[in-house]
């Protein structure tokens, strides 16, 4: 069987390659960004550079999470792999145009406009069936074509929309406005009896047409734009997504305070505020379209460019901390969201929700379901009793003219009492009659009530037609204000004109109160019937829901997980309530009419069972290495065996003298010293992103550059040695000495063991020479020897203090081993050891060279240095080499194969 690249190792490799994602190193532009921003954080230390690429790992990870799931078709398994066609295309686009918050605000206005327009434009005069008022019909031709327009970029854009509810109440209420355009003109006006007559007769005749059945029954489906109304209301409000990308925003900043507290305290010092305001910087910059590197093009287009209106131009993220408030993480979040970087990242948290819409879909149509059932039974009841009120026309002016017209045959009635008859009798209420026209004869007009009939006489179509236009004009009422009442079509002996403005104008007010009445009951009812529902989705069920995803999201990060047991940073439900008012600035009164709705059960099992995996993982993240976890959450595979070979730093280490230690102690003062030793040890390894592979006794193993990647891996595994020593010999009561030894070099490294019971370790020379070297510490009385392939990075020279030990052949092996001592920092020791390990190399290179005589002098000089003010003043390594170079000072080597190597002859010391 292939244990060695085989599958398994392969795929984690490529896990190892993609964890995080992208490049970490800072460039010149973020840089500048950082520096124009004001952001105090040391960009040259080491340390806070690591600090930072792992603050912005996290972040990216966090907020990032669904990027994959975004873009999840669970028919893509089936489809076609050629590529997507013109119309997906289209359909992508329009999707995008549907989505944006100013089609949905302009189509708002329109439907607000269709709503209340035409009934206010008539209430002061103005109609569509006037002359003078072309340019009304035009605007609402144009509304009328955009409403259509919308309903095809819907029905493109928009799966099921064409075979839904929705569809036809939108269709009904477009077609509510078709009566005041110039296409509902048209229609109304193709007779061919009313295409013999002049414009201005047309429009008068058709202006007592807003009154017939046809008119009145589209006028009713003007409700129907209510549907439209209420979705684009919400849709722009968008109270519900903003509250729950506030919890999400919370939640993943909670997160990330977590992870950025290394001291798990509660609050963030000074360097570590100001790490994360410089991560979320540069992970959320202002020029969000190109958002954070490595991260898929096809995510960078949902970040949407409302989100740089926020921004104001400037860039807002400098930090100050004020010492007597404390860096808790109410205070930081305030920080956070005041600053643009912030509000990006609350941006990012609502895409989310857009893009991960499922259950947020699932919720809005129900409710727009109810919505729309609402409205089609109101809809229904309205049209009913337009039929009923529509069944039997107003015959009453039409009975009048025709008594009229018999009372002016008759001879015995003379043409005064006619005319006292006509001004008492033939009244309606809000209806003047303006013109009277009996046999022909004019009884009655605007100006003179009591014209004489023989010197005025109607006989032809124009001379009636004009008659119209001048007593119309006269009055300067739009044409829709009248009613031209004849006995039958073409009369030219017997009609009337009516003077009916008070009445069209009460009318559209009558119209315009009950628009207004019916969206206020239609809101009242959507309220009564959708609140529960609303909340019990949001409140009870989607949040908690979308927080429980978030969460198993975090999972996939396990030292989110570690970091989330500090329980000082968990806030409770008012906390939050409280910062989600101090943020977003809503003062929410409790609403008492509907009773809370419990969340179900079975989401409560379900966080329960959650926290308890959460509790097992990070369990398993204390035996196991966390970047391995990692690893293996994102190759999506199960553990098996199988190793790569890797260019690794090895770090031994365990207490000098530990048996001696733990002599005369119990068992449980034993355990307590052990684990102060270790907790430091590990300290050391995680400051400087080692792995700890495992602990044997007092003995610690380490490894650098596997499973994690580390650029500079001997530099970190030298500084974690180095500090492991140091943090050792400060214990307080019991300082204690370690011995270390770090070597670099290639060995197998992956999981080890059986199919069944298996561990990550590392197996290889390298390794073997890493214990070896450890061991040496022992006879050289030293803390801290590490090879020269482990010295070999750049800075060793001006960071530490080291010496050569020698070149060292260890038992078994062939060629010689470069051994260092390294004493320590250069800051942090006294001159002497200093001056004392250049003697001492100085001596090396004579003794390489054969000069043993100048070698000893200068081991001598090296040992006086070294060993100044110690009692006893005693330093192993320069006694031996005095003692070596007596020795071939006696007994010279053959010069010839001289390299200046120690053969040792024994493994342990």
């Amino acid at each position: 069987m292939d244990l060695v690249d085989n599958e398994f190792a392969r795929a984690m490799r490529r896990a190892t390659t993609s964890v995080g994602g992208g490049s970490w190193a800072i460039t010149i532009s973020q840089r500048m960004l950082l520096a124009k921003s004001h952001v105090k954080f040391d960009l040259d230390s080491v340390r806070n550079q690591d600090a930072l690429k792992d603050t912005r790992k996290i972040i990216r990870n966090i907020f990032w999470a669904f990027e994959e799931a975004e873009d999840f078709d669970p028919m893509a398994s089936i489809k076609s792999s050629e590529p997507h066609s013109h119309c997906w295309a289209l359909r992508k686009l329009l999707k995008k145009v549907v989505d944006a918050k100013a089609f949905t605000g302009f189509y708002l206005l329109l439907t607000l406009y269709a709503l209340f327009g035409p009934d206010l434009l008539l209430s002061v005069g103005k109609s569509p069936h006037d002359l003078d008022g072309i340019g009304v019909a035009i605007f609402n031709t144009i509304v009328f074509v955009l409403f259509v327009i919308e309903e095809v970029v819907l029905c493109i854009a928009v799966k099921g929309y064409l075979f839904s509810l929705r569809f036809w109440m939108d269709t009904c209420a477009t077609v509510s406005i078709i009566g005041d355009t110039s296409i509902g003109l048209e229609l109304l006006q193709s007779d061919a009896a009313v295409a013999m007559r002049t414009s201005r007769l047309s429009r008068a005749i058709r202006g007592a047409g807003r009154s017939t059945r046809m008119i009145n029954l589209l006028r009713g489906f003007q409700v129907a734009q209510i549907v439209k109304l209420v979705p684009r209301l919400q849709q722009i409000a968008e109270s519900g997504s903003r509250d729950l990308g506030f919890l999400l925003w919370h939640k993943r900043m909670q997160h990330v305070f977590r992870f950025v507290d290394t001291e798990h305290s509660g609050e963030l010092s000074q360097r570590e505020l100001e790490c994360l305001s410089a991560a979320m910087l540069l992970e959320f910059p202002p020029a969000a379209p190109q958002g954070p590197p490595g991260i898929p093009a096809k995510v960078l287009g949902m970040i949407r460019a409302d989100t740089e209106i926020k921004d104001k131009g400037t860039v807002q993220t400098s930090v100050k901390v004020v010492p007597q408030q404390g860096n808790d993480f109410a205070h930081a979040a305030k920080i956070l969201w005041d600053n643009a970087s912030g509000k990006r990242a609350f941006q990012r948290c609502l895409d989310d929700i857009k893009n991960m819409k499922e259950s947020c879909t699932l919720v809005h149509e129900s409710m727009l379901r109810l919505v729309l059932k609402i409205c089609v039974l109101v809809l229904a009841l309205l049209i009913m009793l337009q039929l009923l009120n529509g069944s039997v026309d107003d015959l009453s002016t039409k009975q009048g003219l025709l008594q009229l017209s018999d009372l002016s045959t008759n001879h015995e009635v003379s043409r005064a009492n006619l005319s006292s008859i006509i001004a008492e009798r033939y009244v309606f209420p809000k209806m003047n009659p303006v013109l009277l026209v009996l046999n022909g004869q004019i009884f009655w007009n605007s100006s003179c009530h009591c014209c004489d009939g023989a010197l005025r006489r109607v006989s032809t179509d124009t001379e009636k037609d004009d008659l119209l236009d001048s007593v119309i004009t006269q009055l300067g009422f739009g044409s829709h204000e009248f009613q031209l009442v004849e006995l039958k079509s073409h009369d030219l002996s017997n009609f009337a004109l009516i003077d009916q403005h008070e009445y069209e104008r009460s009318y559209a007010l009558d119209s315009l109160r009950f628009t207004i009445a019916v969206c206020v009951m239609l809101g009242v009812l959507i309220m009564y019937f959708a609140a529960d529902i609303k909340h019990m989705s949001s409140s009870n069920c989607l949040h908690p829901l979308w927080d429980l995803m978030d969460d198993m999201n975090a999972m996939k990060l396990i030292e989110l997980l570690t970091a989330s047991q500090n329980q000082s940073t968990q806030h409770t439900p008012d906390a939050f309530k409280q910062l989600s008012r101090t943020l977003m600035g809503r003062r929410r009164l409790p609403c008492r009419a509907f009773s809370p709705v419990p969340v179900a059960q079975e989401l409560l099992g379900l966080r329960k069972s959650m926290n308890l995996l959460e509790a097992a993982m990070v369990a398993w993240s204390k035996y196991v290495p966390v970047e391995l976890l990692n690893q293996l959450m994102s190759a999506g595979i199960e553990a098996k065996i199988g190793c790569v070979l890797a260019e690794v730093s090895i770090m031994f280490c365990d207490v000098q003298g530990f048996k001696d230690l733990a002599e005369g102690k119990g068992p449980e003062e034993v355990l307590s010293l052990l684990n102060i030793v270790l907790t430091e040890v590990n300290r050391a390894l995680e400051e400087n992103h080692g792995t700890l592979l495992e602990f044997i006794g007092d003995e610690v193993l380490a490894v650098f550059n596997a499973p994690r990647k580390i650029a500079g891996h001997s530099h970190a595994a030298v500084n974690a040695a180095v500090s492991a020593v140091e943090y050792a010999a400060q214990i307080k009561g019991q300082p204690v000495r370690l011995q270390c030894s770090v070597h670099t070099g290639t060995v197998l490294a992956g999981n080890l063991g059986s199919p069944t019971r298996m561990k990550y370790g590392v197996l290889g020379d390298g390794v073997n020479l890493t214990a070896r070297l450890k061991a040496l510490n022992s006879r050289y009385g030293t803390q801290l020897l590490v090879s020269a392939d482990a010295m070999s990075y750049i800075d060793c020279q001006d960071d530490l203090v080291r010496r050569t030990i020698g070149k060292l052949i260890l038992k078994g092996r062939t060629t010689p081993t470069h051994t260092y001592e390294v004493l320590g920092r250069k800051g942090n020791l006294p001159e002497n050891l200093r001056l004392g390990a250049e003697s001492h190399d100085e001596a090396f290179e004579c003794f390489v060279e054969g000069r043993f005589g100048e070698a000893k002098a200068l081991f001598q000089e090296a040992h006086k240095l070294l060993t100044e003010g110690l009692e006893p003043a005693t330093d192993r390594p320069a006694a031996h080499m005095i003692e070596l170079c007596e020795k071939y000072l006696e007994n010279p080597p053959p010069m010839d194969t001289w390299d200046g190597s120690e053969h040792l002859t024994k493994k342990a010391w």
